[in-house]
């Protein structure tokens, strides 16, 4: 989300249940679409929770030509073709990764807004818990 504006995507709407994650959003910038009365068809709708509800959502609200991106990671994917996808066409992608080569200028959008994307940092660890700590997050 913080990387959409220096792409050329001023305006970024977020919609989520957790009202913390929802809150953290608004806080980077985000506008609560929920709250709003803009269009409700985007060119660009990223979905990153990776939960079925989500993706339905994200599917439904990308416009005519648009893309949908999924970046939230699941083991299935449950989503009903509902008229508002099926009569228009428009684009998926999944992306998890970025390649090495687009290394440097994703280190360039990190450095050219430092100070709220260390908002984002929950903890610091030593490099040898990392592994502790990456086996804690998996278990939620």
């Amino acid at each position: 989300m913080l990387a959409a504006a220096p792409l050329g995507f001023p305006d970024r709407y977020i919609t989520d249940p957790k009202a913390h994650r929802l809150h953290a959003a608004l806080a980077l910038g985000a506008q609560d679409l929920d709250a709003t009365d803009v269009p409700r068809r985007f060119l660009l709708v990223l979905e990153t929770a990776g939960f079925n509800a989500a993706r339905q959502r994200a599917l439904e609200l990308t416009a005519p030509g648009g893309v949908c991106v999924f970046l939230g990671e699941s083991d299935r994917w449950e989503i009903e073709e509902t008229k508002a996808i099926r009569r228009k066409d428009f684009f998926i992608a999944r992306s998890f990764y970025f390649p090495l080569r687009e290394y440097a200028a994703n280190i360039d959008l990190l450095r050219a807004d430092r100070a709220r994307y260390a908002q984002l940092v929950d903890a610091a660890v030593p490099l040898e818990v990392v592994a502790r700590s990456l086996r804690r997050i998996r278990r939620g």
